[in-house]
């Protein structure tokens, strides 16, 4: 394994634990916001708007990681009666497909993080936040995905 394979390894399996620790933190503020309603007839200030935005940055998150095991939606039964110089075509068509997506989704987030963070951007709620720490970590799961899939197309079978 090269250290590019290791590096990549590395990034996707911490995107992954990221992704997984935001949707154990979202659970647990669902839990302690209905408790609070059902016992002290109060919820948790901002849950709402925090569930909302850490739901965004796990999804994102979790992206490298199907990108990597290359997971994303397909129809099997229909692929599967292909023949295989078919099915190949396919896959490369799906993985211009993923770099062109994650890479305009990237593209776009860099401009947003950096407006959303000079100007100090925060939640609208009863808790004012910071937005920009969120919408960075989709910066980081659509290029990171961008990336990934530039490596499959270029044939790092590695990966």
């Amino acid at each position: 394994m090269s250290v590019l394979d290791s590096v990549i390894r590395t990034f996707v399996f911490a995107c992954a634990i990221m992704s997984g620790v935001l949707i154990v933190g979202i659970a647990a503020l669902g839990f302690a916001d209905v408790i609070g309603y059902q016992f002290f007839d109060t919820g948790v200030p901002g849950a709402l708007e925090l569930a909302s935005k850490g739901l965004a940055a796990a999804f994102f998150l979790a992206l490298p990681l199907a990108q990597y095991r290359r997971s994303h939606v397909d129809v099997d039964i229909v692929a599967n009666m292909l023949p295989e110089a078919l099915q190949r075509l396919f896959g490369y068509i799906g993985l211009v497909a993923a770099l062109a997506v994650f890479g305009v989704i990237g593209w776009q987030a860099v401009d947003l993080v950096t407006k959303s963070y000079q100007l100090s951007e925060s939640a609208q709620g009863i808790i004012p936040f910071a937005v920009w720490p969120f919408k960075t970590a989709v910066l980081v799961g659509a290029i990171g995905s961008a990336l990934i899939a530039l490596m499959q197309i270029l044939g790092r079978d590695a990966l």
